[in-house]
């Protein structure tokens, strides 16, 4: 195709980023030296002489062979083939080379570097406008993602990480319009990623324990004032980020002040998406009360559901959007219940 290129190699490990850096630099040191392109028809008990020659091992090549040569003339390096000064240029049979100039290459990025069988490799390559679109792309893609760094939201941060997969996803097979990133453009996102998955898990670490500590405190209060009021039940909502184990912290704290008390908590993972909830009523109290009953009809009111035991159960709901009308339908039924 034109402006791409690929070439296959032997190895047993993939390539480096500084090592991709340095074949792009070797390669455009030979675009900005303008050298000429020879093809030479020359006898191939003669062309095997060349020092440095490529040639692809056990391939069969006719007789005369076309010798390609990037910088060099054919015919000048025929008459001292074993010059060690040929192994610094570019010789090779059959070349498939579409340019009469190196210059008329223009750019050359590497996009790919990827294993095709055991101990062979593959890079994939643009030249010429595509290479020049590639560099263009990748700065303005750096440029966007940097802004990121200053990002301590964790919704933000998800939202920079999806957009960071956008970039980094590979165009589909067949889709010769899709732009394409530089290698280490490629492999620098690939870092950036990283670094905003652990900084997101960091924060959500930091997030729990604050919900954790506020959900213990307050459910702390809450008993307290139940153990005064001399209430029969309590219902309440938690700000514990739909968190189990913060919720069955925060029920352990609370049967330690109040334990003879029917006791509910709801919880949102977020406003409108996904709640859970988890209740618990002492044994003595089951014949009146029924843990499974008392939080499955109250997560039907937001469309969820729930199950366990007769003195503790657990459910979750997908919505919660009613959760206001659903702790109403808690605090009703577990009145009417214990009368």
């Amino acid at each position: 195709q034109p402006n791409r290129f690929r070439f296959d190699f032997s190895s047993d490990k993939g390539m480096k980023v500084k090592q991709i850096a340095k074949v792009e630099g070797l390669v455009a040191k030979q675009v900005e030296s303008k050298y000429e392109v020879y093809r030479t028809p020359t006898r191939i008990d003669d062309a095997k002489k060349i020092n440095g020659l490529r040639a692809v091992f056990g391939e069969k090549y006719p007789d005369p062979v076309t010798v390609v040569s990037v910088g060099a003339d054919v015919e000048q390096i025929l008459k001292e083939p074993g010059n060690d000064k040929w192994a610094n240029f570019s010789i090779e049979f059959c070349g498939g080379t579409h340019v009469k100039n190196s210059q008329e290459i223009e750019n050359f990025v590497i996009v790919s570097e990827s294993s095709i069988a055991a101990g062979i490799r593959r890079i994939e390559a643009l030249t010429g406008p595509a290479a020049s679109k590639s560099l263009k792309l990748g700065k303005e893609v750096k440029l966007a993602v940097e802004s990121f760094d200053k990002y301590d939201d964790m919704v933000k941060i998800s939202e920079a990480i999806s957009i960071v997969d956008e970039k980094l996803a590979k165009k589909k097979a067949g889709d010769e319009e899709a732009d394409e990133l530089p290698y280490d453009v490629r492999d620098w996102l690939q870092q950036q990623r990283e670094k905003m998955m652990a900084k997101r898990k960091k924060l959500h670490k930091a997030g729990g324990n604050q919900a954790k500590e506020a959900s213990l405190d307050a459910v702390k209060e809450l008993a307290e004032e139940i153990v005064k009021s001399e209430s029969k039940f309590a219902v309440t909502k938690l700000d514990a980020q739909g968190n189990v184990s913060i919720m069955n912290a925060a029920i352990t704290a609370f049967q330690k002040i109040s334990p003879g008390v029917p006791f509910m908590c709801l919880s949102e993972v977020k406003a409108g998406g996904k709640m859970a909830a988890i209740a618990v009523v002492p044994k003595e109290l089951t014949t009146k009360l029924s843990a499974k009953v008392w939080l499955s009809e109250t997560l039907k009111q937001c469309g969820g559901k729930g199950g366990g035991k007769d003195f503790r159960a657990q459910g979750a709901s997908k919505d919660s959007t009613n959760i206001v009308a659903a702790i109403e339908f808690a605090r009703k039924m577990a009145e009417e219940s214990l009368k």
